[in-house]
């Protein structure tokens, strides 16, 4: 499912499906490639009494058995993936209708999916999933009203195989972009950092200098690339537009990574980026647990001292993905437009100065306990 929003600017993002940690089974917007995570079955469900056909949204990676479900009221929710293995409930029906008109850019037939719950409200505007596009909107999948400013209204829905440009990654492709995972300094010029992320499904790389980041692709291996064929068995590393990338021999060390650009044949030297300044200490920090689109999204904890980041451009820092599902009392704020969903809680944490290394526990507390402490923001 490619969203139109996202494609009148010549960007192809897909409805994607997280799994495990605690936004599992979310829906996020990701680079559009053949995986699983975003492949979406339409399940035809038949109203008779209201003469109405509607449908389900599961999920390949997940199986008919889970339904993307509006958890929720359509102006106060959230998107996940729920059972609906015994009975389709109301939240979890969409009406799909055919586009009169292609979005801007883009050419092919688009369509809207309305749910239920908004259909059956017959005298208030009608909701729409929609995806509100950068520069506009945060880049988060919801339910929204079809005239929000930015609103991507409009989905693609193509076959299996058809959905977007970047090959899904292999599995030694994924062993070795897995290890590549995370903010890498030039031996040349400590002002040029490269930073590769997962996202989705898939990975970016992110280029930066000076603290300012250039550009932001979609980054996988391919086989071939400018008439050579790769003797490695996860191929050349390929970022930036599918039909013409540009490619990359790779030798990862676990201290070193050397980029040899093709075809020109000059190697870009890399070693790992990190904050030795400070020594790491391990303690207990409380506060405010944000989590803020668009994907990839920002993660960070807010105590009485500080803001502590826990993602760098998506990229998390280490055992944050091993928690489980946070228990669905969050509290919502906004931040400049950005939808931020905020938990309560403490956090064990290894950190050098302001740099968290890793966690290793969360401990989920009422909202309260953050509301009413006077040392922390609102």
């Amino acid at each position: 499912m490619k969203n139109g929003g996202f494609a009148r600017f010549g960007t192809e993002a897909c409805l994607d499906l997280l799994q495990g940690g605690w936004l599992d089974m979310t829906p996020v917007m990701a680079p559009c490639h053949d995986s699983d995570t975003q492949f979406w079955h339409l399940v035809p469900v038949t109203l008779p009494a209201r003469q109405l056909q509607l449908y389900a949204l599961t999920s390949k990676a997940k199986g008919d058995g889970f339904c993307l479900t509006l958890d929720g009221s359509l102006v106060e929710h959230e998107l996940h993936l729920t059972s609906c293995d015994t009975q389709i409930s109301d939240n979890q029906l969409f009406q799909i209708k055919a586009e009169a008109s292609a979005p801007e850019n883009t050419t092919g037939q688009w369509h809207t999916l309305e749910p239920l719950l908004s259909i059956d409200r017959q005298q208030f505007d009608q909701m729409m999933l929609v995806v509100d596009t950068p520069p506009e909107g945060d880049g988060w999948p919801h339910i929204n009203g079809i005239d929000f400013v930015g609103a991507g209204r409009s989905w693609g829905l193509f076959p299996e195989g058809q959905t977007g440009s970047v090959p899904a990654p292999s599995p030694d492709t994924a062993v070795q972009l897995a290890q590549m995972v995370g903010r890498w300094q030039s031996t040349t010029d400590t002002k040029e950092v490269i930073e590769f992320m997962s996202f989705g499904s898939g990975y970016l790389m992110i280029s930066s200098y000076d603290g300012q980041v250039l550009s932001s692709d979609p980054a996988w291996f391919q086989q071939t690339c400018d008439g050579r064929t790769s003797i490695a068995p996860e191929g050349f590393l390929a970022v930036g537009d599918a039909a013409a990338p540009l490619c990359y021999a790779v030798t990862l060390e676990p201290s070193r990574l050397d980029l040899t650009y093709l075809p020109r044949g000059n190697t870009l030297t890399y070693q790992p980026a990190a904050d030795l300044t400070q020594p790491a200490v391990t303690d207990r920090r409380c506060g405010w647990l944000s989590f803020a689109g668009p994907a990839p999204m920002t993660v960070e904890l807010t105590d009485a001292e500080r803001v502590w980041p826990l993602t760098t451009n998506g990229v998390e820092v280490a055992g944050l993905s091993t928690f489980g599902a946070l228990r669905s009392d969050p509290s919502y704020a906004q931040d400049q437009g950005v939808r931020v969903t905020r938990y309560c809680g403490c956090l064990d944490m290894t950190h050098a100065g302001p740099n968290v290394q890793n966690v290793a526990k969360f401990q989920q507390k009422p909202l309260k306990a953050c509301s009413g402490d006077k040392k922390l923001p609102k």
